[in-house]
């Protein structure tokens, strides 16, 4: 039965993961197809689709009774993002950056952060708590719109290849395999939780929260591997602020989300922890090198062994 419960978990994630591929790829053809300004897909659609998987997962766990699931899928990414995937690819590859290239993004992460703990030190985020958490995200994107340095060109729909028919088919295909593996995840993860006999957020913080960061993890090794760092880190900041603006403000309004102690002193300060080091050390250094992906790494291992023991 356990095996059963794994292979039905990995291939939901599958799915999820696949579908949001074929989502954003649609996704995108349609709006270049209306015209849709290049600015405006890449700071709205390409930029959602990103963490579609976490807020999939996140959604359905806040509707189907599990809503602690949803947090735990959203801050445990957001840690695994900076403390394993940025840290992975710094040993790969250092980056040089600049302070103006990091610390705007960076600090918008830090600040929804922030918010989401001042949100939950009443025990719980509401869904006035989650509109909050959602007018960071908003701001977010109406500064990528207007600090886009690419001019805002629309589109000639004989630049744009495919036909309607295919790609309308991706973008349902795509959106069907998202809903189910959101489904068959959050079921698995549930029982695994029992079988094992520890916190559904336990599953949440670790397993899921591997499982939706993989197209992350993908998209940055390959960037970075491709020498193109700033992809890579750009990716993780986008995605940090979408983990707590997009997917845990809507879980939010969907389900009220409880706030337990070892959330407020174990998990938020750790994930407060990676942000701050990062907008730091994008402030005060000219380059992203190994030793900082040594230490998010071992801030990382730090965590996980402090979190299982916890159980």
């Amino acid at each position: 039965m356990l095996l059963t419960k794994l292979i039905f978990f990995t291939v939901g994630m599958f799915a999820i993961v696949k579908g949001a591929d074929w989502f954003t790829d649609s996704a995108v053809w349609i709006a270049k197809k209306t015209g849709i300004p290049k600015v405006i897909i890449g700071a709205t659609i390409v930029s959602l689709a990103t963490t579609l998987p976490e807020f999939a997962v996140s959604v359905y766990a806040s509707f189907s009774g599990h809503p602690e699931m949803s947090l735990g899928n959203a801050v445990g990414s957001n840690i695994f993002n900076i403390g394993m995937i940025l840290g992975l690819t710094l040993i790969i590859h250092s980056y040089p950056t600049t302070p103006k290239i990091i610390s705007k993004k960076a600090l918008f992460m830090l600040t929804a952060g922030i918010l989401a703990l001042l949100t939950s030190l009443d025990g719980e985020i509401n869904q006035f708590d989650g509109f909050l958490l959602l007018t960071v995200l908003i701001g977010y994107i109406l500064f990528l719109i207007l600090h886009s340095k690419k001019n805002i060109v629309f589109v000639e729909k004989t630049e744009v290849k495919g036909t309607f028919k295919k790609n309308l088919i991706k973008f349902i295909a795509g959106s069907v395999l998202v809903i189910i593996g959101s489904r068959i995840v959050v079921n698995s993860g549930v029982w695994l939780a029992k079988y094992f006999g520890v916190p559904e957020i336990f599953i949440a913080l670790t397993l899921v929260a591997l499982g939706t960061s993989l197209p992350e993890l993908v998209t940055s090794l390959t960037a970075t591997l491709k020498g193109y760092q700033e992809l890579s880190i750009g990716n993780i900041i986008g995605a940090n602020l979408l983990n707590i603006g997009w997917v845990t403000s809507v879980s939010a309004m969907v389900n009220p989300i409880s706030i337990s102690t070892k959330n407020l002193i174990l998990d938020f300060p750790f994930m407060l922890a990676f942000m701050g080091l990062l907008l730091l050390f994008g402030l005060t250094k000219d380059h992203l090198s190994r030793l900082e992906g040594m230490i998010f790494l071992t801030l990382y291992a730090t965590y996980i062994t402090i979190l299982f023991g916890t159980l």
